[in-house]
């Protein structure tokens, strides 16, 4: 009877774990802490956790301005290259068929970083906006 009195004693002092922070342990330790750990998750797991549970800002904004981007120059290249004219000299050939995807995904990604304080900058603030 003894040992499951003492194990609800422990159970019952022992701290809450909240998964939005990581939990700490006790660095003193002693003979009944030894057996008992204070957390169910490893210190490593729980700061990822934590980590995860508070998004970056900046990431999200890096993730807006890719896609916007990506999207609207890649269709933009797309059409753009549906138009134009294949001439029977200097052709690229068969070559420039299979790298054309390849290059048009490069120009779409520099095009990006070069305008995205101008153009993706404003739809970035009305999709930051609260809604009701």
């Amino acid at each position: 009877m003894d040992t499951i009195s003492s194990i609800n004693a422990r159970m019952a002092a022992a701290t809450p774990i909240t998964l939005l922070q990581p939990p700490t342990r006790n660095t003193q330790t002693n003979a009944a802490d030894a057996q008992q750990p204070n957390s169910i998750l490893p210190s490593a797991f729980a700061n990822e956790l934590h980590k995860a549970a508070t998004p970056d800002p900046n990431a999200t904004r890096d993730a807006f301005d890719e896609f916007v981007g990506n999207t609207f120059y890649s269709q933009m290249l797309s059409s753009m290259r549906k138009t134009t004219y294949q001439p029977a000299y200097l052709n690229g050939g068969r070559g420039e068929e299979v790298f054309r995807g390849q290059l048009d995904q490069v120009l779409a990604k520099e095009m990006t970083q070069a305008t995205k304080g101008q153009f993706t900058g404003p739809m970035f603030d009305l999709f930051s906006l609260p809604r009701p």
